[in-house]
């Protein structure tokens, strides 16, 4: 299993066994972000990211992950939360993630390799965000 974190922003990345970063908006973009994937290699509809958004990703993904297993997609700075009653996520004390602090919390593939489904009732209860990096 892999989820990818789609992104058009240069922000902390975290690259592991299950979290992948994947830059969008790439054809155009002056700024390539190292060492994660790109919508505009292999076969690709990167030249409509302006329609498509982070589909482009999704193409991408589609036609070119040969991987038989499951992927997931998280969206620009957010992470999926798997340790909801450690981490507040309450908009008043909502936790500011840095690619320093992701092992302190230890969000790892081990708790998502237990589950076949992760359901929630609120989806705010999944997801970090993490800083955007200072201009």
């Amino acid at each position: 299993m892999k989820i990818f974190n789609i992104t058009h922003k240069a922000i902390p990345y975290l690259n592991n066994d299950l979290y992948q970063s994947f830059q969008v908006n790439s054809g155009v973009n002056p700024i390539i972000f190292e060492g994660i994937y790109q919508d505009n290699t292999l076969d690709n509809i990167a030249s409509q990211n302006d329609n498509f958004c982070e589909l482009t990703a999704c193409y991408w993904l589609w036609k070119n992950l040969n991987d038989d297993g499951y992927i997931g997609l998280c969206h620009y700075r957010r992470y999926f939360n798997f340790f909801p009653n450690k981490l507040s996520l309450k908009p008043s004390t909502q936790k500011r993630i840095s690619a320093v602090n992701f092992k302190k919390h230890k969000i790892a593939t081990t708790s998502i390799e237990e589950h076949k489904k992760i359901i929630t009732n609120d989806l705010n209860h999944m997801i970090l965000l993490c800083p955007e990096r200072e201009k």
